[in-house]
This record gives C-alpha cells, structure tokens and sequence, in this order.
C-alpha cells in the first residue's frame, strides 16, 4: 500500500541519517580546517619550501566537486609553478561547514573565502602574490577573488569556465541611422526603465513563491535530493558526460565525488547551495529594491547578469590592471562547449586560450600532465 511505501522510505531515511558523521570524522590525514569570515573551510595545502611563501596557488573546484578534484594536481603544483599550493572545499560541497544563510552560497562571498584562507596563513606575507585556479563554476569565484584584491594577484587560469559569452548581434546599417536619433533614443531609454522596473517586480514575485515554496516543499525536496544524489549511478552518468575518455574515470574518483554525502547535513547544504543559484534573496530585500528601482526609474540599475558581470571583471583584470589570464579548455567538453572559450577570447584578446584535444569538461583529471604542463609555461607570465 501506498502508506506501506511512505513507511518504508521514512525508516530507510532514518537509518541512513544514523550512518552520517562530522567533517572530521570523514576527512583524510592531510585534510586541513580553518575559520574564515566565520565559517569552518575544509582544505588541502602542499609546499615544497619551509618559511614566508612568495607565491600562493589557489584551486577552486566547480559545481558538485570538492577538493580531491585536484588531487593530481596539487602535489606537482609546488614544483611547476614554484610555489605553496592550495585546494578548498566551497560552501555546499566537500567538508567545509554549511551554513544556514543563503549568502553564504553565493559566489561572491566564495570568493571572499578563497582570499580569507590565504590571508589566515601564517607564511603569507603582504608581498605573497596568489595565482588563482577556477574550474566551471569555480572559474567565476577566481575572477571575483581577482577583481576584490588585484594587487595581489601574480595570474589567473580558468579551467573550462562556466562564464556565459554570448556572439554579438550586429545591427543592420539601416537600423542603426534610425536608432541614432534622438527621439528613438529616448523612447528606447524609457522602454529600457519600464522594463527595468516590470522585471524588478516579477523578481519579487517569484521569490515571494520561491519562500513559500522553500518552506512548504523542503523536507520533501530535501528527501527526494538525497535518494537521487546517494546513488552511484547519479554519479556515474554525470561524470561520464565530464570525461571524454571515460576509460578514465576510476572508482576511487566516483567514490571521491560522493564521500561528502557520508557528512551530516550535507543534503542541506546542497539543497541551499541550489536555491542560492535559482533566486539568492529572500522576498522582503527584492520587494524593497524594486520599490527603489520604481522611483527612480532614469536612473536605476540594470538587473544584474551573472556572466556579463563576470565578463566585465574579467576584462578589467586583463586590461586594466595587467594580470596575465590563461584559460584551458577540452576541446571535447560537452558540458561548457569550447566554442563558448573562443567567444571569451574574442571579447578579451589578452588572454591565452590553450585547448586540450580528445579531452572532456575536467582536464585537471582526465589529462593531468597536460595540465601541469600548461601551468608551467603559464610561471614566466605571472606578475610580480
């Protein structure tokens, strides 16, 4: 019977919420925990020389990975890039703490985490320059953690970065004597203020339904979360889209993308790393900027996009402030095509785009030396 099943899978809940433990109690002997901006960051560190470190690699993982990400990476990095190395678990994934705010989530203050956790080191100096290393989603936290403290930072690769990079439409000539007069400027001005303030509200709408939704839907999300995500072949299946060669893709590296979910409180974590993405606010700070937005309409922001802002950061990195950018990208990547890396590249023509034939969304992992070895001709472009 239909309550014989509920019954059922509340006692299977039940019991696989007995078997989850503490972070510590999960981690490796090499895991490292440190309180940064008020949260418990799970990490790994690697150093070939004792004292002050010059140079600091960080490695920030993408959506749904964690630190061992980098494991084929982050002892060799010494070496290559001459430098202490570090990798660490952002807010949702891995080991480090989840917390209950939902800014906590977003990619701004992951960002913060990464300078934080280089700032906490007792051998970082003020004259410690970082290079920072973004995978996918990570990509978009390096380029933050660049843009919030450029002075100290020596590169950046991007590692097929999940940065949306549109082709740009070309006006007809025609059409664009017609735009250029005044009269159609202004009307095209006001349009753009209508539609600033229609999309504001809407905004606040649907995260007044997202609330109650979040409140009313989350035990079972959260359940029907855990029963996906706990299976292997979740993990298979999407894994094997990221490897071209899936050959590659060993059992000890399915197991290491689901050990977290042994954590307790990780389906949470996940659930809130999720709804962070989806709508980041909660209903009454939306509803108020749109109140703000309607009164003063020639002026108000536009409603700000994620990768067009992570572009624009971009671009100043690289041409304002002169730091060396590198992406690498699988030219197989079926998850962030490589087409998408030609178009970034076009818009920023400073930065180096190197591509990795026969080889998917996860280079660092399906064609470490390759990797390494990209990251060592990158040691005599960084700034000092």
């Amino acid at each position: 019977s239909l309550f014989r099943s509920m019954l059922q899978a509340c006692l299977e809940e039940y019991l696989e919420r007995r078997k989850e433990l503490q972070n510590h109690q999960v981690a490796d002997m090499d895991s490292l925990f440190a309180l940064v901006n008020g949260l418990q960051v799970h990490y790994k560190r690697e150093k070939h020389a004792a004292g002050p470190q010059s140079r600091e690699a960080v490695f920030i993982h993408g959506f749904g990975a964690n630190t061992d990400s980098w494991e084929k990476i982050l002892s060799w990095a010494p070496y290559r890039l001459d430098c202490a190395a570090t990798a660490l678990d952002l807010p949702g994934w891995g080991l480090t703490q989840r917390p209950l705010s939902l800014k906590a989530y977003e990619l701004e203050n992951s960002a913060g985490l990464v300078n934080g956790l280089v700032d906490s080191f007792p051998d970082v100096t003020d004259n410690t320059k970082t290079v920072l290393v973004g995978h996918s989603l990570g990509a978009i936290s390096a380029v933050v953690a660049a843009h919030q403290r450029p002075e100290r930072v020596a590169g950046v690769v991007l590692v097929a970065p999940a940065v949306g990079a549109k082709e740009a439409k070309k006006p007809k000539s025609s059409r664009m004597r017609f735009a250029s007069h005044p009269v159609v400027r202004t009307a095209k001005v006001l349009k753009d203020n209508v539609k600033t303030v229609l999309t504001a509200y809407l905004a606040a709408i649907g995260t007044l339904l997202m609330d109650v939704l979040d409140i009313l839907l989350r035990p079972f999300l959260v359940v029907i979360l855990r029963r996906i995500v706990r299976e292997r072949a979740f993990w298979e299946r999407g894994l094997g889209k990221a490897y071209y060669d899936e050959s590659k893709l060993t059992n000890s590296t399915i197991f290491k993308y689901r050990r977290p979910g042994l954590v307790r409180g990780w389906d949470y974590g996940v659930f809130r790393f999720l709804r962070s993405r989806v709508a980041p606010n909660h209903f009454p700070g939306v509803f108020w900027r749109a109140l703000k937005t309607m009164g003063s309409t020639v002026s108000s922001p536009k409603i700000e996009d994620e990768s067009a802002e992570t572009l624009d950061m971009l671009k100043e990195i690289s041409e304002r402030y002169q730091i060396p950018v590198k992406i690498i990208h699988g030219e197989e990547d079926s998850l962030v095509p490589f087409g998408n890396s030609e178009r970034i590249v076009e818009k920023i023509p400073n930065i180096e785009l190197v591509k990795f034939p026969k080889c998917g969304h996860v280079p660092h992992e399906e064609c470490p030396e390759k990797f390494l070895d990209a990251l060592e001709n990158f040691k005599a472009d960084l700034k000092y």
